[in-house]
């Protein structure tokens, strides 16, 4: 009993502790920010850089998209599902024009757009695809 109450004193302690700490959250992504960031990643791709390039220029973009990464060609790409306001992060839809092993495709896909601290673009989900 006696180490049971102990257990429950220290999880309670550890409980009140944790939550008494003053907790920062990020700053919110403006929805210009966001927009900026995913035009400049996909401008990026279709003019023939680098993942790596967005990575090492000022400021730094870290960027996760399994078709550049697997050197898939961008030829065009149109944003929709633009962010009328910021959050911690920004969902953006884009339909990408694509060639690549399966020859020329149309992918309509989402991005995750975060701008703080540091701004990251990651491909979250693949919506739709159709060979052109």
């Amino acid at each position: 009993m006696r180490t049971f109450l102990f257990l429950l004193f220290a999880m309670a302690f550890a409980v009140a502790n944790g939550c008494s700490q003053n907790y920062t959250p990020p700053a919110e992504t403006s929805s210009t920010e966001a927009v900026g960031a995913i035009t400049a990643v996909l401008d990026a791709w279709r003019s023939g850089q680098t993942p790596e390039s967005l990575r090492d220029q000022k400021p730094s973009i870290i960027v996760a998209d399994e078709d550049w990464q697997s050197k898939s060609e961008l030829h065009s790409y149109q944003l929709f599902d633009l962010p009328a306001s910021g959050g911690v992060s920004a969902r953006i839809g884009a339909l990408l024009e694509l060639s690549g092993p399966q020859g020329r495709v149309r992918k309509e896909v989402r991005y995750l757009v975060s701008t703080n601290p540091i701004v990251s673009v990651v491909r979250e989900d693949e919506i739709g695809r159709a060979h052109v």
